[in-house]
């Protein structure tokens, strides 16, 4: 009876309980039937557990992420801020791009990760020739300051493990 009792106390175990007793309910719908099929696919993440690189990996990973949580939020308020202003600014000169706050912010998101972000930049530039400025300071506080916060966020979790390792 003990064993049973330890059993139903990890976590993966749980996890596969619920997926399995899930995928015997009988649907009809095939939404509840993709949506069954991918938590399936999720069990493949047991692997991680066997494998020790995998494994620090992934308890780095939940460590970080409420600080990462916090540092994503700050940056949802920086492609708020250059959304709206970019709207504003840009709108009539490429609607495609800049047309609502939605669309300006997948474009910051192109900007962000460097995708031809000088094709955007220079489109404007035409137009406005101080934009530049617009585009080099959301590329300095996106892309270089704020990934760089979660890489250094990510580097201090790994050396605080090893530390408590070591301890």
């Amino acid at each position: 009876c003990d064993k049973k009792k330890k059993f139903f106390t990890k976590g993966w175990t749980v996890f596969d309980t619920i997926i399995v007793v899930a995928s015997l309910i009988p649907i009809s719908e095939t939404e509840y039937l993709i949506i069954g099929r991918l938590l399936r696919l999720i069990r493949v993440m047991r692997l991680a557990t066997i494998l020790p690189g995998a494994k620090k990996l992934i308890e780095t990973m939940l460590r970080s992420l409420p600080k990462v949580a916090t540092i994503m939020v700050m940056m949802f308020v920086v492609f708020y801020i250059y959304a709206t202003l970019g709207n504003l600014m840009f709108a009539e000169i490429n609607p495609a791009l800049w047309g609502d706050v939605g669309l300006a912010i997948l474009t910051l998101f192109r900007v962000m990760t460097l995708e031809d972000w000088t094709d955007v930049m220079y489109e404007t530039m035409e137009v406005q020739p101080y934009s530049w400025i617009y585009f080099i300071s959301f590329v300095i506080l996106s892309t270089f300051l704020m990934l760089n916060l979660i890489v250094g966020i990510i580097v201090d979790v790994v050396l605080q493990m090893q530390n408590d390792i070591k301890k």
